[in-house]
């Protein structure tokens, strides 16, 4: 009975119930739209980071500030900071293998260089990488030109952006083969490496990646960035060798009853020369100990929920100086920005729909004025004021979900339109909130119903004001206005 008493109340105040449902509808249609949008281009962005380089997880060393795998996310420090080398990093690796949860792992070593090409310069961020692990854990990467890194060369591997941007501005085209040079300064020196190039590669949906990472072999990256490994050896010198360490300063340069350097000189034999050279130049196999990583990088198997699985791998970390991070921290600006820009649309739209809730109320509120008699003649003859207040209620939450389903409607048609126009974004920024290159939403049910959820709670609040106003009026009102 209350339903059949609020549609008729709804029509005889039509042109308010119709003001209403227009602003409701309004608000959830942008609601839907922009959500969609930020919605479809978070897990775009996610798909593109997580399968290209950064994985679902990383584990780092603890510092003070928020750590990418570029380095400091706060550009104010970034020059002055330095990517702290992971401790106890073949313990945590096998800690982290050992989840059920991690599909694929790697390690990387991370920091910036200045690489010279031809007779460019570019500042560049320098990925030391483990081939064997590496690629199978980033099957977004795809191979150009050349070959993929192996595991235990020395060479880098550029860019498909970066060689074109080279060939642009200086006409020679980058071919496998040719050698770079990497260089890098600080408190303990320069240091350069010429590496060769094997391989040109390109990310995919490479427009939200940056165009300037190279990736190398590890030791590479371990000399640029000052990283300094102990080996072991079953190397020993002979005793000619080490035996000037006891030695007196005379004896460096004269036996013992020689007059002159001459006659040192004269007594040794172009075949003991020869002995002693090829004794000294003898190649010495090193076995580097492992360590020596800035990152592990974690890929998990699909369903796997990343917060939780974060929380339950930092649990286990505590007792170690690393903590795990998400993929969007790992990726740095570029994506903190994108997830900043959605806050601020969110924003933007809570400011309207808190416009559109005082709007709604002051138009139920001459409602309800316009309804004085109606209600204290429904008071008067002992209705209660629960009744009263479910009545309104109702009313007004009736109005929203058929707004409510309007907007999602509305919002559906914009879509379709947008998408038929074919635009496209040039932008690199919108084409990272995006996810690609074209302007292309897809709808989504789950979005859908978050929007009626919404333009419930929207009749819900902008009907307890007026709700109280009603309660207030007296029978002895309503005889007044006649």
């Amino acid at each position: 009975m209350i339903f059949i008493i609020a549609f008729r109340n709804l029509f005889k105040s039509i042109r308010h119930t119709l003001i209403v449902v227009f602003l409701i509808m309004v608000i959830i249609a942008l609601f839907y739209i922009g959500n969609t949008v930020l919605e479809e281009s978070n897990n775009g962005l996610r798909t593109t980071y997580i399968l290209n380089y950064t994985g679902d997880i990383v584990i780092q060393e603890k510092t003070d500030v928020s750590m990418s795998l570029f380095g400091a996310n706060t550009p104010a420090i970034g020059e002055f900071f330095s990517i702290p080398v992971l401790n106890d990093v073949d313990t945590i690796n096998a800690l982290a293998a050992d989840f059920e949860e991690v599909e694929t792992i790697t390690r990387q070593i991370s920091g910036p260089a200045v690489l010279d090409i031809g007779t460019q310069r570019f500042g560049v961020p320098v990925f030391g990488i483990d081939p064997d692990t590496y690629f199978p854990c980033f099957p977004g990467i795809q191979l150009d030109a050349g070959r993929f890194l192996q595991s235990g060369e020395m060479g880098a591997m550029l860019t498909k952006g970066r060689a074109e941007q080279v060939k642009k501005d200086t006409g020679v085209p980058v071919s496998v083969g040719d050698s770079i040079l990497l260089s890098t300064a600080g408190t303990t020196g320069f240091k350069i490496r010429e590496v060769p190039v094997v391989g040109i590669f390109s990310y995919s949906n490479a427009v939200q990646i940056p165009d300037e990472i190279v990736l190398t072999d590890a030791q590479t990256a371990r000399a640029l960035n000052s990283i300094l490994l102990a080996t072991d050896s079953d190397y020993a010198p002979p005793e000619t060798t080490v035996d000037i360490l006891t030695d007196d300063i005379d004896s460096l340069f004269m036996d013992e009853g020689s007059d002159t350097i001459a006659d040192k000189t004269e007594s040794v034999s172009l075949a003991e020369i020869k002995t002693l050279l090829e004794t000294g130049t003898e190649p010495v196999t090193q076995d580097w100990k492992d360590g020596g990583w800035n990152f592990i990088i974690l890929r998990l198997k699909k369903g796997v929920n990343d917060s939780d699985f974060l929380k339950k791998l930092n649990e286990k970390l505590e007792p170690f100086t690393a903590k795990a991070v998400d993929w969007r921290t790992a990726a740095g600006t570029p994506a903190l920005l994108v997830l900043l820009l959605q806050y601020l649309f969110n924003a933007g739209l809570l400011l309207i729909i808190i416009a559109g809730i005082i709007a709604i109320i002051n138009i139920l509120l001459i409602t309800v004025f316009q309804r004085m008699k109606e209600i204290g003649t429904l008071r008067a003859i002992g209705a209660s004021d629960g009744y009263v207040r479910l009545l309104i209620f109702t009313e007004n939450i009736i109005i929203a979900a058929i707004a409510g389903i309007l907007g999602i409607v509305l919002g559906n048609v914009l879509i379709q339109v947008i998408n038929g126009m074919g635009i496209s974004v040039n932008n690199s920024l919108i084409s990272s909130m995006l996810g690609h290159d074209r302007i292309f939403i897809q709808n989504s049910g789950l979005m859908a119903i978050a929007s009626v959820a919404l333009s419930v709670v929207l009749g819900f609040l902008s009907s307890i004001y007026p709700v109280q106003i009603a309660l207030r009026i007296q029978p002895v009102e309503a005889v007044a206005k006649g």
